[in-house]
């Protein structure tokens, strides 16, 4: 292992300081080479429990810099101590899917080796992850102008969230991201009043919430900028169409069977009515969640409302 790697590992505790100690004045504080791991830390490597160490730091890092992570803490606490097949298997399912929300995309080949241990593909996982877990928003006065709407085959969905140029353009780009699907096959699940988002929000994808918490998890951390685009979108057009779309589209979350959907769906609307405090929006979602009776009713069982 490299030592910067070696060290900013051991800063963020995921790697024992008296084992990092040990280590360290084995090699005699030469930086210049690599350092080699005993075997405890290496196990440790293979099984993702020093990654999953590491992801836990980066959420609270983020959040002491006052924005919200998009790491599941709660999911890392269910690592596995042990170094069997299985054990390995559930481990990097789990923290893989905390790594994809980071924005880093992995191939089917590297999923494979590094669920088989494969120490430099491990490695090379370490270095490409951030110091922190969510996108840092500027400030509301930042963007200028929006755009109607989103020409879809046009789109990109790797477009950074805050170069988005409408609350649509937001919701499509992230839904890409996390359901893995192109820019039309996203446009599809708002057709029909939402019908086919519902389904997937209610039910999971093929019964799988992940992508669908981790959709709400990565809007929860942009609450501040989509709040801003909508506003802005509210004066260009002197109405709240868009508002309006964008809500009935987030409320689908509210009807899952996944709690954890449920509560991040509820927390996200919670954020954009605060962000909407004293702005053109305040009313306009007032009157929106009062004409949802059904949302009301949902939200309460919640302890939301």
């Amino acid at each position: 292992m490299e030592f910067d790697l070696f060290q900013r590992l051991v800063h963020a505790n995921a790697i024992d300081s008296l084992q990092a100690q040990n280590i360290t004045e084995y090699h005699s504080g030469n930086t210049n080479e690599n350092i080699v791991l005993d075997r405890e830390l290496s196990s440790q490597l293979e099984n993702g429990i020093i990654t999953g160490r590491f992801l836990e730091h980066i959420a609270r890092n983020t959040e002491k810099k006052g924005a919200t992570t998009t790491i599941n803490e709660q999911k890392l606490s269910q690592l596995k101590e042990t170094n069997t097949a299985p054990a390995k298997l559930f481990n990097w399912n789990l923290i893989l899917k905390e790594v994809e929300k980071l924005g880093i995309q992995i191939d089917e080949d590297t999923r494979g080796l590094i669920i088989a241990g494969d120490l430099d593909m491990i490695l090379d996982l370490l270095k490409r992850i951030p110091e922190t877990s969510s996108e840092k928003v500027e400030k509301r006065t930042r963007k200028k102008k929006v755009k109607e709407g989103v020409d879809i085959l046009s789109m990109d969905p790797n477009k950074k969230i805050t170069k988005c140029d409408s609350s649509l353009e937001i919701i499509l780009n992230t839904l890409c991201k996390h359901f893995k699907m192109k820019p039309k096959q996203c446009a599809a699940l708002l057709t029909n009043n939402n019908q086919y988002l519902m389904h997937a929000a209610v039910k999971g994808l093929k019964g799988n919430f992940e992508p669908v918490i981790g959709w709400y998890e990565e809007l929860n951390s942009i609450s501040e900028f989509f709040a801003e685009i909508i506003c802005l979108e509210a004066k260009k057009q002197k109405k709240n169409n868009t508002l309006i779309m964008a809500m009935n589209a987030i409320k689908t979350g509210c009807y899952s069977h996944s709690y954890d959907v449920a509560g991040s769906c509820l927390r996200f609307i919670t954020k954009l009515a605060y962000e909407f405090e004293d702005s053109i929006c305040a009313d306009p979602l007032y009157e929106w969640v009062s004409f949802c009776q059904d949302f009301i009713h949902c939200s309460a069982n919640y302890n939301y409302v």
